[in-house]
């Protein structure tokens, strides 16, 4: 029929002799015995079965990582100003060191074909941009740092 491969397969500390026969995408167990050094020599049950391969395991999804706050902001208690929603940075309208104000503008921020303020949330100095205009950001992607 096709090609017989022999293999000795160990299961729970007892060995066995395994002969399985390929015929094209098939492959089929010939028979299964314990082999000598096992405790007694028995036959398991023979005859030809249709073995399957199983499909292989689905790679564990990786749970995507939260975006790192700047450590300079946490340990000075600045605040971070995150991007409410992925887009792309059009424009910056401040640098570090600029005083800001509550409610004034930081940038704007291009997503869906609509432009997007983000404005100052509070009094302060601007400490650092973090983005550069044409970057591409995803949600809660730190923008800028304020003082």
């Amino acid at each position: 029929m096709g090609k017989v491969f022999q293999y000795v397969v160990r299961v729970n500390g007892k060995e066995y002799n395994v002969e399985i026969e390929s015929d094209s995408e098939e492959i089929f167990i010939k028979s299964i015995t314990r082999t000598a050094t096992s405790q007694a020599q028995t036959k398991e049950p023979a005859g030809p079965q249709r073995v399957e391969q199983a499909p292989a395991p689905a790679p564990a999804p990786v749970a995507p990582s939260a975006p790192q706050k700047p450590a300079a902001a946490a340990k000075a208690g600045g605040t971070v100003v995150e991007a409410p929603l992925p887009g792309k940075i059009l424009r910056i309208n401040v640098s570090a060191g600029n005083q800001v104000k509550r409610g004034d503008l930081l940038l704007i921020l291009e997503a869906m074909k609509m432009e997007n303020e983000i404005l100052a949330p509070v009094d302060g100095v601007v400490d650092s941009v973090l983005v550069s205009p044409n970057q591409t950001v995803n949600t809660h992607d730190p923008l800028v740092v304020l003082k």
